[in-house]
This record gives C-alpha cells, structure tokens and sequence, in this order.
C-alpha cells in the first residue's frame, strides 16, 4: 500500500470525524494542523515499531575517535538513509555489547559492525499498519483542537496503542519462531 500524507491526514481528520482534505497543502485550519505534526509524527511512528518495510542494513565502521572511556570504539549511526532506531549490531539487542550514544553506537569490538535498523523511509513504502498506526497517532496529536473532546484524543490513543499491538502480533506471525536457549531447565526435563 502506498500511503502518501494527503491520506494519512485523512485517515487522522476521519476517525475524529472532521472533513477531510483534497490535499495537504491546501489552506484550510485542519491542512495546516496536519501538516506541522506530520513530518515528527512519521519519525515517532517508525521509531514506535520496527516496521519491516522500514528495516536496512548497513555494515558500520569505525569513526577515527574513540570515546572518552568505558567503550573501545564509535560508529556513526547511518544518514542515507537516515537510522531512526537501531535494532540490533552483530545480531545482538543493545545491552552489554553496544549501546547507542547521541549519533554514535559504542561497542568494545573493532568492526566493522553489521547494522540492522529502522530507516527513515519514503511513505510509499509504508503499510497498511502503518497507515493506520500514523492516522491514529496524528488523531490523538490534532485531535482536541479539531473535537475539543480530551475523551476523543483519549480515544484515538488507544486506537493508535491497539494498532501498534497489532502490526507487534502480524510481526510475530511472519517472523520465524525463536530458538529456545539451552537451560539447566530444559536439560532436567529430557
């Protein structure tokens, strides 16, 4: 599904149940509404979830500065295309082995390091989730100057949480299941 902004707006002024726009860049109250919160509110929304239309990877090599302490080495966090969030380095989760600092993800190891994150993505790449996701999200930021209802932005708040829960479960289903670690546990039920 192709989504560009004129949809997502709609999809916001829709679910508030305001009249929608022929185009974002039109002049009315609600256009301009839309258009101050969209370009923050793409970034949160892909930053929210890792989005498999969003996911690159990039191999990361070190930057000639080191940090100050505590970390053996820095890697610039990609910028074409722009990483949002990273997911994992070397197939790992951040934790012990790296962490993310400002721009920079600090690791003990030399690298280069194998990236795999959230980019910041052309909206015709979007989902259908996405879609969704994005529409409720901008309803909950737009919404109480369109309703003036709190009732309604908390409404389109949980309709944007309940729609990150469900791109979350369509993720599990298309991802393969994960491998249980050997345990003194599993060893002791053999």
């Amino acid at each position: 599904m192709a989504l560009d902004p004129t949809q997502a707006a709609n999809k916001a002024l829709n679910a508030l149940g305001a009249e929608t726009l022929t185009d974002i860049g039109e002049s009315s109250t609600n256009a301009r509404r839309c258009q101050a919160a969209m370009a923050m509110l793409v970034d949160e929304v892909l930053e929210a979830h890792p989005w498999h239309f969003a996911k690159r990877r990039a191999p990361l090599a070190a930057s000639g500065t080191a940090p100050d302490f505590g970390w053996g080495y820095a890697f610039p966090l990609p910028t074409a295309p722009w990483c949002l969030r990273p997911l994992q380095v070397g197939g790992r989760d951040a934790g012990d082995d790296w962490t993310v600092e400002g721009r920079d993800i600090l690791a003990n190891e030399p690298g280069p390091l194998q990236l795999v994150f959230i980019a910041r993505v052309d909206l015709a790449q979007a989902s259908g989730h996405f879609g969704r996701a994005l529409g409720y999200r901008l309803a909950a930021e737009i919404g109480f100057a369109v309703t003036n209802s709190r009732e309604v932005v908390a409404d389109m708040w949980r309709l944007y949480e309940r729609s990150l829960s469900d791109a979350r479960a369509i993720n599990a289903q298309s991802a393969p299941p994960a491998e249980a670690e050997a345990s003194y546990l599993l060893a002791a039920r053999r």
